[in-house]
């Protein structure tokens, strides 16, 4: 039975894998929902919590979108020429130093 479609929100790569995981505990898993989690699983790098928490943190601090913060996360560039690369959508150039900073907090889904 169709569902209906209640809202729609960019989110990191480990929260979709945390939403389908509770979602096949629910209900036997469909073919496409298996290889959907598998791929999750491979290409998640972090908690979900930390996550959502860095997804906030990149939205207000550097006033950047969230698809952009979301996309930043999921990738988690290591150079400032990798973060350039996810950045250049934005309307603005962004500094070296807000760019380091950037770094700097994504490297917390690093640590766990």
């Amino acid at each position: 039975m169709p569902r209906e479609v209640k809202g729609y929100e960019d989110v990191p790569l480990t929260i979709a894998k945390d939403i389908l995981e509770r979602r096949i505990e629910e209900e036997e898993a469909l073919d496409i929902q298996r290889k959907t989690l598998n791929y999750l699983t491979k290409f998640s790098k972090c908690k979900p919590e930390v996550a959502a928490q860095v997804v906030s943190e990149l939205c207000e601090k550097f006033g950047l979108r969230r698809e952009t913060s979301v996309m930043i996360v999921n990738v988690l560039p290591s150079t400032t020429d990798e973060l350039r690369t996810i950045i250049s959508v934005e309307e603005r150039v962004f500094t070296i130093e807000e760019l380091n900073e950037i770094l700097k907090i994504i490297s917390k889904c690093k640590e766990t």
